[in-house]
């Protein structure tokens, strides 16, 4: 065990974890997990989150776009993610405010092929002089003493100059390549809401309707349809149903689970 805390009327325990594996992506937490039983968290109570659906990452196929937060998004045969309908052969949405997000390898060291790493901390060199000969030292004494003491802080200096010169400019190039390498892995991604509620980019809803992929162009629009004038066929496609409307005019929709 690392850490304990304990108020007399409950505790929260942190023990030491070797299982790697996670994003490496800003965070304000990093958890890795046991390697028994591939755990980061036991919890006695709820996991309380501001989202509101739970989406999964997902890869993009070859000339898929950027997607938009509530965007009806294809899924082709490959099981990656299009925006033209031709490719899709079923339909999500892109979520908007996640509370929990699965799928999320894409930016760990073992995808990235590269490991991120540590922030240097200057660290001067031992001094391995003379001890202060005290105050009744003799001159010759006090003079050895000074002379290492100088000798150490140049030493100090020359370590300190490297460290700003070499070292830690090393480390920012290091890490603005590997910045430069997670996000052109994340931009191979997106976040697709899977279930929950999710503002969908549809204007004109009524609550209670179903939201129906269709084609729109090349790419993929929606249809609104009334719950007793829905097919079969339309239900199956439909993305979600309408719950309510929000603010800005857009439906807020009860993800459909297939």
């Amino acid at each position: 065990m690392v850490a304990a805390i304990d108020n007399n009327t409950g505790g929260s325990y942190f023990y030491g974890a070797q299982g790697v594996g996670v994003n490496t992506a800003g965070t304000a937490v990093l958890l890795y997990k046991n390697t028994t039983t591939g755990r980061s968290i036991n919890a006695a109570g709820t996991l309380n989150a501001t989202g509101a659906d739970y989406a999964e990452y997902m890869t993009k196929a070859p000339g898929c776009g950027t997607l938009a937060k509530g965007q009806i998004v294809g899924v082709d045969a490959d099981g990656l993610l299009v925006d033209t309908w031709a490719d899709a052969v079923s339909f999500l949405i892109k979520s908007t405010d996640p509370s929990y997000v699965g799928g999320d390898t894409w930016g760990s060291e073992e995808a990235l092929g590269r490991a991120r790493q540590v922030e240097p901390v200057f660290v001067p060199p031992e001094y391995a002089g003379a001890a202060h000969p005290g105050e009744d030292a003799d001159e010759a004494a006090l003079a050895v003493y000074e002379a290492d003491q100088a000798a150490h802080a140049q030493l100090v200096a020359a370590a300190r100059a490297t460290f700003d010169t070499i070292t830690m400019p090393g480390y920012q190039a290091e890490m603005a390549d590997f910045e430069a390498l997670l996000e052109q892995a994340r931009q191979r991604v997106d976040r697709i809401a899977y279930c929950g509620q999710v503002p969908v980019n549809v204007l004109g809803a009524a609550p209670g309707q179903y939201v129906v992929p269709v084609q729109d162009g090349d790419g993929i629009g929606a249809q609104l349809v009334d719950d007793d004038a829905i097919t079969f066929a339309q239900y199956r496609r439909a993305v979600g149903v309408v719950q309510n409307l929000l603010p800005d005019g857009r439906a807020n929709v009860r993800v459909k689970p297939v």
